[in-house]
């Protein structure tokens, strides 16, 4: 089982919790875990590599729905833990939100580089599993981190054939700005986010016209789900009500577009 906040998460019966290392892939931490869902032969040639939101873990909210919808449907997926920056402690209000983010990046710039890397060693475990190609998907700041991959990161690896962002936040520096970085990411994209996810809505434009450039571009897709009015702003970030058990618009977007691909 996994800790998340202050209750505990049952991982799926099916899990593999795997601890994968980046050392091979130019990484500097080394070791790292990562829960797998993967049938024995493979279902399908197509992987899944999940990135979670700032603070969580890889079976934590948003991926967990994902991961373990997208196996049922004959996909291997893999979400990771990812890097996160020296001294940062979720939750601690030392800092502004991402300050220790945007030390990193202009000091050490260390957190980015090993992500990379961990999304290598991924998609190169995948490729052992006899995955062909992938798709990468990220929440909040997995989103800023999956996009940075695909714009910065990839070197050696099996084909990312789309990127899936849920709760994209177009604010910060690069590479934290998604609107900064998703003007190189050269695959389709599926940008989710919650009508009252007041960041992620007020700059869906931005996002958009950044990915296109200086012409229309129809492989990116914009879904706005409707939050209830009684959520929070960061409810609605976490998609609260629009996943899992039996409301299931996130599921049923993500897979439906993936099958396009």
């Amino acid at each position: 089982m996994t800790a998340c906040g202050g209750g505990v998460v049952k991982n799926h019966n099916s899990d593999q919790m795997l601890t994968l290392n980046s050392i091979a892939e130019n990484g500097s931490s080394g070791n790292f875990n990562a829960l797998l869902l993967a049938s024995e032969p493979l279902q399908k040639k197509m992987g899944v590599v999940l990135l979670h939101g700032r603070g969580g873990h890889p079976n934590a909210a948003v991926v967990r729905q994902l991961r373990i919808d997208l196996f049922s449907r004959g996909y291997a997926t893999l979400s990771i833990q990812e890097p996160v920056p020296a001294g940062y402690v979720e939750g601690s209000g030392a800092k502004p939100p991402f300050q220790e983010y945007i030390d990193d990046v202009n000091t050490s710039n260390t957190v980015f580089a090993e992500l990379y890397a961990r999304v290598r060693s991924a998609l190169n475990y995948l490729q052992k599993r006899g995955v062909q190609r992938a798709v990468l998907i990220g929440f909040s700041m997995g989103s800023r981190m999956a996009t940075a991959h695909l714009a910065n990161g990839r070197i050696n690896e099996i084909p990312i054939v789309g990127l899936i962002g849920v709760g994209m936040y177009a604010n910060n520096i690069n590479p934290l700005n998604v609107g900064l970085t998703i003007k190189r990411v050269n695959v389709p994209v599926l940008d989710i986010y919650g009508d009252n996810d007041t960041n992620a809505a007020t700059t869906a434009l931005f996002r958009k016209t950044s990915y296109e450039g200086s012409g229309i571009r129809p492989d990116i897709i914009q879904h706005a789900l409707t939050c209830s009015p009684s959520l929070t702003t960061n409810d609605c970030h976490k998609l609260v009500g629009l996943k899992g058990k039996s409301n299931t618009p996130l599921e049923t977007i993500v897979a439906n577009w993936i099958a396009t691909l």
